[in-house]
């Protein structure tokens, strides 16, 4: 009788190709990007987006009628 672990096996295996059984990385083990590449996405999405919701904020404030924020406003 097979074990859990050998039918997980089986089954992972079975839906690749077989151009790639038994291969644990897609790239060979080799990153496509540097550390430092990924950190600069990841950041510069962040402060960009947090730029934009920024100006739409803002923007808001100055031409949405300028009336306060309060829970009326959802209603």
């Amino acid at each position: 009788m097979e074990t859990i672990a050998q039918v997980t096996r089986n089954l992972a295996a079975s839906s690749q190709p077989e151009e790639y059984l038994g291969q644990t990385s897609f790239f060979g083990g080799n990153p496509p990007l540097s550390e430092g590449v990924g950190y600069a996405v990841v950041l510069g999405f962040g402060l960009a987006f947090s730029i934009f919701t920024t100006i739409l904020m803002y923007l808001e404030g100055r031409y949405g009628g300028g009336e306060a924020m309060t829970s009326e406003k959802f209603k």
